[in-house]
């Protein structure tokens, strides 16, 4: 128990509390934890992603971690950005088509 409560306490430290019109002088919007992301593969197929912390990844949601193969490869990108994922099935491009804050 002890363990965990440390372990609480250590995300809640470093915790950000995240607004709608966050970074919204920076510039367009990039991919990051806590945003939607609607991306279409190489082979047509378009999938929609939320990017979450680690420990509330729920792959069957489409909630994937930002730790994640795919999550790595998105974090950073913006709209229109092609991103190659290396996943044991092999490597998938995705273009980027959009992304919105999930709030």
């Amino acid at each position: 128990m002890e363990g965990e409560i440390l372990e609480l306490e250590r995300l809640l430290a470093l915790a950000e509390i995240m607004t709608p019109d966050m970074h919204a002088d920076s510039g367009p919007l990039t991919v990051r934890i806590g945003m939607k992301v609607e991306a279409e593969s190489d082979s047509g197929s378009k999938r929609n992603f939320k990017i979450v912390e680690t420990f509330e990844a729920d792959p069957k949601s489409n909630l994937i971690s930002d730790q994640s193969p795919v999550g790595k490869a998105l974090i950073g990108h913006k709209e229109g950005d092609v991103v190659n994922v290396s996943t044991p099935g092999g490597v998938t491009s995705y273009i980027i088509l959009s992304i919105k804050p999930m709030f």
